[in-house]
């Protein structure tokens, strides 16, 4: 039994190390080409900023609920209540995601004001804005995959998406949109993995199964 564990621990430990490694290294290797198509390093500085605003707005958005709903998860083996967790998470994490979006976009051009130091740069707040939502949504739609311990799946989309962000971008960038190319990239790569993880693991939502019971636990938990 300790053998077993052992070598589901190191294989675990390989591959979403190498999946890691993987969505970070394509980055590393295209940032020369990335840097030479921007006439300049402050378009790179905007897109710096874009991903501060979705971090911190995803962060507020999913309030600890992805770890709460991975700790419920395996609470008991019954498939049902595994369901009414997973569903219970997406719902809260689809509307809180969806609130923050919604809240910024209303608020366009003070909070461009705010974060790029222009309200000339509404366009990127609302990339960054809806990449928020998608953000959200996509923690909780992938988790299964990575709660059944799917690690093909995972290595697969760890590189498949960092492609899919540059096959967007270098086009953009040689049009000259220097401002939407990278943030755009990200989204357009972010709504192609959710639909994938959708279909993957539609099974495991519905809107029939959220537990409000659960999803104060679950809030409990994130706080935690």
């Amino acid at each position: 039994m300790a053998v077993s564990r052992a070598k589901l621990f190191i294989e675990n430990f390989l591959v979403y190390g190498l999946g890691s490694v993987i969505s970070k290294i394509i980055p590393l290797f295209m940032l020369p080409i990335v840097t030479r198509l921007m006439p300049d390093t402050y378009y790179y500085g905007l897109n710096d900023i874009s991903n501060i605003v979705v971090s911190f707005g995803s962060s507020i958005a999913v309030m600890g609920m992805y770890d709460a709903m991975f700790r419920m998860f395996f609470d008991r083996e019954d498939l049902g209540y595994k369901k009414e967790v997973c569903s219970s998470a997406f719902s809260f994490v689809f509307f809180s995601g969806l609130t923050v979006t919604l809240v910024l976009l209303a608020f366009k051009g003070l909070c461009s004001q705010l974060f790029f130091s222009s309200e000339e740069y509404t366009q990127l707040l609302t990339i960054s804005a809806v990449s928020i939502f998608v953000g959200t949504v996509s923690s909780i739609i992938i988790a299964p995959t990575r709660m059944l311990n799917k690690r093909k799946i995972f290595l697969a989309t760890n590189t498949i998406a960092p492609i899919l962000a540059y096959s967007v971008s270098i086009p953009m960038l040689v049009h000259k949109m220097y401002i939407t190319a990278l943030p755009m990239a990200g989204l357009v790569s972010s709504i192609i993995i959710l639909v994938i993880f959708y279909i993957l693991n539609t099974d495991w939502f519905s809107f029939k199964k959220i537990n409000k019971n659960l999803i104060k636990e679950m809030l409990k938990l994130g706080k935690i």
